[in-house]
C-alpha cells in the first residue's frame, strides 16, 4: 500500500463524529433497557416506545466504532505493552467503580427487580476480568456479571487481543486487508460447519457473529486514512454481506445497513458526518462507557419503584429524570475516574516505554 494521504490526527485528539456515534449507540441501548427489556419490572410494561425494542443494536454500532478506534490506536505504532496498559486503564478503573456502585444499589434497594437480578460478590470476578461467567464457573462457583450489560466487554477484549496480535504479526499496512481476509474465512467456515459444538468454539474464540462489525470499522479507518476507495469500499460491502448473512430480522438488516453507510460516509467524505458532532451527542459519547456501565440495573431499579397507573407523559418525565441522574453520575465517573486513569496511562507509557 502507498503512503497515507490523510495521516491520522494526534492520538490525544478525539474525533467528534465518532463521539456522536457513541452517543447514538449508548442512547439506543439505554432506551431499549428502560422501555422494552424488562416489561415485567416496569410499571408501563412494554407499552411505551415500542420501536426501542431494537435498541440492542446500539451494541452492534459500538462494535463498529471499536474497530475504527482500535485501528486508529494501533496506527501509532507504539509497543504492544503501550496498547495493553492504555486499554486496561481505559476499561478497568471505571468498571471497578461502577460495579461497586451498582452492587451497592442492588442490595440497598428492595424491589422485584433487585431481588430477581442480584448477584453475590462472586459477580465481581467475571465483571472485573471481562471474562464470561460460564467460563469461570468451570473452576469456581461464580454468579453472573454485576450487571448483565457487561456481557459485551467480553467480546471487546477478545477483539483487542486479536487486533493486537494481527497488527504485531503483519504490520498496519496489511492489517485491514488481512483482517478482512480472516473475517471472510471465519464467516464461511461458520456457515459451512453446521455442528453446534464447532460453531460454539468459533464464536468463543473469534466471536464470528460480531466479527464483521469490527472489521467494517477497521476498513473504514483504512479507507479514510489511505484513500484506497476502489479496494476498501467493496471490502466493506462484502463484510456487510457477511454480517447480514447471520441475521434474519428485516429491521436488524436495515439497521446494520444504515450503520455501514455511516462508516462509508465517514471514510469517503468525513465532513458529511459533521452532523454527528452536535454537542448533546458528543457529550453522551464522551461519557458513553460510564453511562453504559451504570444505566441498566440502577436505572431499572428506580423505574421499577414508580407507581402504576400514571399517564404516559408522566412516565416519560420521570424516566427522563432518572436518566438525567445517571448521566450526572456518569459525568462524575468520567471526570474523577476515567480522565485521571487515562492520564496515569499516558505518564506510565511515557516513562516505561
Amino acid at each position: 500500500m502507498t503512503k497515507s494521504i490523510n495521516p491520522p490526527p494526534p492520538p490525544e485528539i478525539r474525533i467528534a463524529s465518532l463521539d456522536g456515534l457513541r452517543g447514538i449507540a449508548v442512547l439506543m441501548v439505554v432506551l431499549y433497557h428502560y422501555f422494552q427489556r424488562f416489561p415485567e419490572f416496569t410499571p408501563y410494561e412494554d407499552q411505551l416506545l415500542p420501536w426501542t425494542s431494537y435498541g440492542y443494536l446500539g451494541v452492534h454500532l459500538f462494535f463498529m466504532i471499536s474497530g475504527f478506534v482500535i485501528a486508529f490506536t494501533l496506527e501509532r505504532g507504539k509497543p504492544p505493552l503501550d496498547f495493553v496498559i492504555r486499554r486496561f486503564l481505559r476499561l478497568w478503573p471505571p468498571i471497578l467503580v461502577c460495579s461497586i456502585f451498582t452492587f451497592t444499589v442492588m442490595y440497598l434497594v428492595d424491589s422485584p427487580f433487585t431481588v430477581a437480578r442480584r448477584v453475590d460478590v462472586s459477580g465481581f470476578l467475571p465483571s472485573l476480568t471481562f471474562i464470561q461467567p460460564s467460563i469461570w464457573a468451570k473452576i469456581l462457583p461464580v454468579d453472573n456479571y454485576i450487571d448483565g450489560a457487561y456481557w459485551s466487554l467480553f467480546v471487546e477484549v477478545r477483539f483487542y487481543f486479536w487486533a493486537l496480535m494481527l497488527s504485531f504479526l503483519v504490520g498496519m499496512r496489511k492489517f485491514a486487508i488481512i483482517a478482512f481476509a480472516a473475517t471472510s474465512l471465519l464467516v464461511v467456515a461458520w456457515h459451512s460447519l453446521e455442528q453446534p459444538a464447532i460453531r460454539f468454539q468459533l464464536d468463543m474464540l473469534f466471536f464470528v457473529s460480531y466479527l464483521p462489525l469490527f472489521t467494517i470499522g477497521i476498513l473504514a479507518y483504512e479507507a479514510m486514512v489511505r484513500r484506497h476507495f476502489l479496494l476498501i469500499v467493496p471490502c466493506i460491502v462484502l463484510t456487510w454481506c457477511f454480517e447480514i448473512s447471520m441475521l434474519s430480522d428485516a429491521v436488524e438488516i436495515v439497521a446494520i445497513t444504515l450503520f455501514c453507510m455511516l462508516f462509508i460516509g465517514l471514510a469517503v467524505r468525513p465532513t458529511s458526518m459533521d452532523w454527528l458532532s452536535s454537542s448533546p451527542l458528543v457529550g453522551l459519547g464522551v461519557i458513553s462507557y460510564a453511562l453504559y456501565l451504570l444505566h441498566q440495573n440502577i436505572g431499572v431499579t428506580f423505574i421499577g419503584l414508580l407507581p402504576r397507573g400514571l399517564s404516559d407523559m408522566t412516565y416519560f418525565f420521570l424516566v427522563f429524570g432518572i436518566l438525567s441522574f445517571i448521566i450526572v453520575m456518569s459525568w462524575l465517573v468520567f471526570l474523577l475516574v476515567e480522565k485521571p486513569s487515562q492520564g496515569i496511562a499516558r505518564r506510565l507509557t511515557a516513562v516505561w516505554l
